[in-house]
């Protein structure tokens, strides 16, 4: 085999373990077509997932966040635009991202972002400082 070949069957290989790993727990949100559980959450403060060096920090605005998802195991809430930021080595980003509520659940413990392809991915974050309004 050549090194051409090799290269090629190299790449397709990789190329194919990274679209399978993002695919994993990948959402499929549409728009709000049941009562959410609350009308709004509000985030106190800013917060974060991740670190920004071994791992992507993304982080999530201090403010209001509104409704505008839905799939079959949770409901969406975003801030304005779904604007987050995330630092990656030392390069701040933009990306879009917000609170997961599980649905069932009497409040939310997770996040999610956007990754390639459009996909959004949830992430535990228990401890987030927000209000829920009812």
């Amino acid at each position: 085999m050549n090194l051409r070949k090799i290269l090629l069957l190299l790449s397709t290989l990789i190329a194919g373990i990274g679209l399978s790993s993002c695919a994993t727990g990948k959402l499929n949100p549409k728009p709000i077509s049941s009562k959410p559980p609350a009308k709004s959450i509000t985030a106190s403060s800013e917060f974060s997932v991740g670190d920004g060096f071994i791992i992507k920090k993304f982080i999530y605005p201090a403010g209001l966040y509104q409704p505008i998802y839905e799939d079959a195991k949770a409901h969406y809430y975003a801030p304005p635009g779904e604007q987050i930021r995330v630092k990656d080595t030392g390069m701040n980003l933009g990306s879009q991202g917000g609170i997961y509520w599980e649905k069932g659940m009497t409040s939310p413990r997770k996040v999610y972002f956007t990754g390639n392809f459009g996909i959004k991915l949830p992430w535990d974050k228990p401890d987030m400082p927000i209000t829920i309004n009812r």
